[in-house]
């Protein structure tokens, strides 16, 4: 009982210089690790709720004020006799004796700890994502609200993050991921999903000699998942200042090239050892339908007769080229061996993995395409036998590529238990309810389906359609769909209020038969509220809890009794009325088929400033410092939110008028864009409280991927300069919908477009310039051996600047004391001789029609090509 002793120890040091009264907490003897913890969590909660006394973890004690915790069956008999607990192993009964002793009792080790998490919400406690809201101080202990019995109704209670974007997981540390595993279950789940796409690194394997390709765990300099754009320094971002570091993302990220995949993998190890020690369950999602998760040069390694070959089409949007694809065969000796290696490695790297889900998209993937003629004709032969036993199947979508996916789950629950890790369950996993029908027919038994309710920002079938549900309800099969609900959406409901929570939610999963559900998400703040309504829907005490209800508890543990009613209320009309928005899997934040959010601005403008009158009218001199934090970041939010769209619909008006021509009255219009404030004060909303990685990583998205829009429209009708910088870029390969775009924002807070080796073709070589001018330009550049030519457009967009005069900048750098080029620009040609650090200006005429395009020749000497600036006559430079 090593770890108790030292428990104890803790507790003894922390008490020390105290006069204070002491509470027994007595564990088994022969207590497991999870009863350990619920101890320790016990003595910690308490002791911060009341600072006079000391709760001290015992194996035996002789005081008459005491706390029993353990399992049932190693209480004391006294204790078991009076001992009323739920079957579940994660149920637990909360009580107390008449001789002043308490009494929490599971018949499992994990339903301790959601009895002593439940038994803190009692007390007042609130666990957020962010961290604890704890009560007021107690003078005297008692036990006068221990009287609790409860247990969930569902077995699977998971948390789902996913790998993809800096404003999720990406860009987590340990720490990170700790806070998030340990708050997701005092909140009351119990499983963690992690999915990772097949360019991540945190999964590789090895066959025949040849590891798996992979990419890079994504930060702000490295990787291009999902339009992530680079910048060189975050800090000079506007609202740079939370950041820490010239580079954002995960310190594994930041490692040398050699360690990356090895840096990222210890984390997840360690991730997942810290899930396991709680008695959380891990489940890992890995894709196995893209064309990068089956690397073709490891098929050259399989012979033709355990491999077949299919003509793919390619995903385009995702970087996916078409062509003809080799599949591995799982029920062929060396195609069932590719597999089992990887069930193998899997294994030997996260030995704590509870379920293993394969991924597959919900439309155009290989696995997914395939038609029955592409199948060996085995399959072929038993596909048509299953469509003469069951004549239905045959009109279900898609049915051929479903079948031929549920060959894998058998190979992989054979590997698993010939690696004697039968314990590890199969899954499926994709997105939009319409996948549902057929992998529900042909997937096997053994396995269970997560389905994405993705479709819930637009369609219908998506969860709050009962119609659907019914429909679902008439044919699935007892626990084996388990659905997915979204608190906000990467598609264009990112940032905001959280989507609309589902009432009577156990109602739903009982329809679906379903044994459990699952939350995914990237960000936590300001969420949190959805995370604990659909808990609490799924507990007995709190079956189907009105979302009004839930409030009302939130407003009262997070803002207090004075402040609980206005703020119950304000969550309330917060969680109606304001509006989400955002993308993260675009190029832009706020894309095309989302404009018509910022339709009626002012409809949005005046909710906001409604919400924020009702905000004043709470006292904050009454609130404690952790309730005035929450308040003053609500408060803030909606400033954001308000302001946000105030100049989203100057961008809409903007793009309005310059499409009709109306130049003057666009110059105008940019004249009072301002995206830059609106980020600063985004930057000081998230400071109140805990600034989290997520909401670093939004700030860092929309200093890419809104904000330079402003800047090119304002390039465009000749409000702001068009700079680009030649120096290094990084791409990525492997990468899903890749970024393109790389900044330098300098000491000024200018954006410089960056173009490197891969869009001009030319190489970039470093340089050791003596200028003090443009200092950060003339670190790198392109080398001019060859003529090269650039259109000057702006930023983000090819329309034609506007009609006027222009000073273009040429900053050049030779090795040499002198060079010299030719440059050819709307017909004007000539030849000039530039000194080491410096270049040359050319006045131009831009007619409004087409936008001028440069190019540079080399002459005489070494030329590297440094910069350009383009700027109207009235801009200075």
């Amino acid at each position: 009982m090593r770890s108790i002793l030292y428990l104890f120890l803790i507790v003894l040091i922390c008490s020390c210089g105290k006069s204070q009264k002491t509470v027994d907490i007595t564990l088994p003897e022969n207590a497991d690790e999870i009863e350990q913890l619920a101890a320790a969590e016990l003595s910690t909660y308490l002791g911060n709720i009341y600072e006079d006394y000391q709760f001290r973890i015992v194996t035996e004690s002789k005081s008459k004020n005491k706390i029993f915790i353990g399992v049932k069956d190693k209480l004391p008999e006294d204790q078991q006799l009076l001992s009323s607990v739920p079957q579940s192993k994660e149920g637990f009964s909360v009580f107390h004796t008449k001789e002043n002793i308490g009494v929490i009792t599971s018949e499992g080790s994990k339903g301790l700890l959601y009895g002593v998490y439940e038994l803190m919400e009692k007390l007042g406690y609130s666990f957020v994502f962010s961290g604890d809201f704890a009560p007021p101080k107690k003078e005297v202990f008692d036990f006068d609200r221990w009287n609790l019995t409860n247990e969930p109704l569902v077995e699977e209670r998971t948390v789902f993050n996913w790998h993809n974007f800096l404003s999720g997981c990406t860009a987590w540390d340990y720490e990170d991921w700790v806070l998030w595993i340990n708050q997701a279950q005092k909140m009351g789940y119990n499983t963690i999903m992690v999915h990772g796409y097949a360019n991540n690194p945190m999964f590789t394997f090895e066959y025949k000699g040849m590891k798996k390709p992979v990419g890079y765990l994504t930060n702000s300099a490295e990787g291009r998942d999902w339009s992530t754009e680079h910048v060189n320094d975050v800090r000079r971002l506007p609202g740079g200042h939370v950041f820490d570091d010239a580079v954002f993302g995960s310190e594994a990220s930041k490692v040398p090239e050699e360690e990356k995949v090895a840096g990222v993998q210890h984390l997840m190890k360690r991730v997942f050892q810290h899930a396991k020690a709680r008695g959380i369950r891990v489940n890992i999602a890995l894709d196995f339908d893209i064309v990068a998760a089956i690397p073709q040069e490891m098929m050259e390694k399989i012979p033709e007769t355990d491999k077949f070959k299919v003509n793919h089409r390619g995903i385009g949007w995702m970087g996916e080229k078409a062509g003809e694809v080799w599949l591995p065969r799982p029920d062929k000796t060396e195609g069932y061996n590719y597999y089992k290696k990887q069930v193998a490695d899997l294994l030997k790297l996260y030995p704590e993995i509870d379920k293993y889900v394969l991924w597959r998209r919900a439309a155009g993937s290989v696995w997914h395409e395939l038609k029955r003629n592409e199948m060996p004709k085995e399959w072929q032969k038993e596909f048509l036998q299953k469509i003469k036993e069951k004549p239905e199947l045959a009109e279900l979508p898609k049915s051929e590529g479903v079948f031929a996916q549920s060959k894998m789950a058998y190979a992989y629950q054979q590997a698993f238990r010939e690696l004697n890790r039968e314990d590890v369950d199969i899954a499926y996993g994709t997105w939009q309810w319409k996948s549902l029908k057929p992998m529900h027919a042909f997937y096997p038994d053994f396995t269970t389906i997560y389905i994405l309710d993705s479709e819930v920002i637009r369609g219908d079938l998506h969860l709050h359609n009962q119609a659907m549900i019914d429909d679902i309800a008439s044919w699935s099969k007892a626990g084996k769909i388990i659905p997915v609900i979204w608190p906000h959406h990467d598609d264009g409901a990112y940032i905001g209020a959280p989507l609309a929570p589902f009432e009577d939610f156990n109602e739903t999963l009982k329809e679906l038969k379903s044994n459990g559900f699952g939350v995914i998400h990237w960000m936590t703040r300001p969420f949190d509220s959805f995370f604990i309504h659909h808990s609490r829907q799924v507990m007995a005490n709190s079956e189907n809890q009105s979302l009004n209800q839930t409030l009302k508890e939130l407003g009262e543990k997070w803002f207090g009794s004075e402040g609980a009613e206005t703020m119950s209320w304000y969550l309330t009309m917060m969680n109606e009325n304001m509006p989400v928005f955002g993308r993260e899997t675009s190029s832009e934040f706020i894309d095309k088929p989302h404009y018509d959010k910022f339709d009626d601005p002012a409809k949005v403008i005046d909710a906001c400033n409604q919400r924020l009158d009702l905000l004043e009218k709470v006292n904050r001199e009454v609130l404690s410092k952790d309730q005035e934090q929450m308040y003053l970041f609500y408060k803030n939010l909606e400033i954001f939110v308000r302001d946000f769209n105030k100049q989203q619909q100057l961008y809409l008006s903007f793009l309005k008028e310059h499409n009709a021509g109306n130049i003057e009255t666009s110059k105008r219009i940019a004249d009072q864009f301002n995206p830059e404030e609106v980020l600063e004060h985004y930057a000081k909303t998230i400071q109140y409280g805990y600034s989290t990685k997520g909401e670093k990583g939004l700030l860092f998205s929309m200093g890419l991927r809104w904000l330079p829009h402003f800047i090119s429209l304002k390039q465009l009708v000749g409000k702001e300069s068009i700079r680009i910088n030649f120096g290094h870029t990084s791409h990525e390969a492997l990468a899903q919908m890749p970024g393109r775009l790389t900044y330098l924002v300098n000491r000024e807070r200018s954006y410089w477009k960056v173009l490197g080796e891969k869009e001009t073709g030319k190489t970039v070589v470093d340089i050791n310039s003596s200028s003090e001018d443009y200092k950060e330009i003339y670190r790198n550049g392109i080398l001019v051996d060859t003529a090269v030519e650039f259109p000057l457009n702006a930023f983000t967009s090819k329309k034609a600047l506007s009609a006027g005069q222009y000073k273009l900048k040429v900053l050049l750098f030779s090795r040499q004391e002198r060079g010299t080029v030719e440059y050819k620009i709307n017909n004007i040609s000539n030849v000039v001789e530039f000194e080491q650090n410096g270049g040359f200006e050319v006045n131009i005429t831009v007619d409004g029609t087409t936008n001028p395009i440069f190019e540079i020749i080399p002459q005489k000497g070494e030329s590297i090509l440094c910069g350009l600036i383009l700027s109207h006559e009235d801009v200075d430079q």
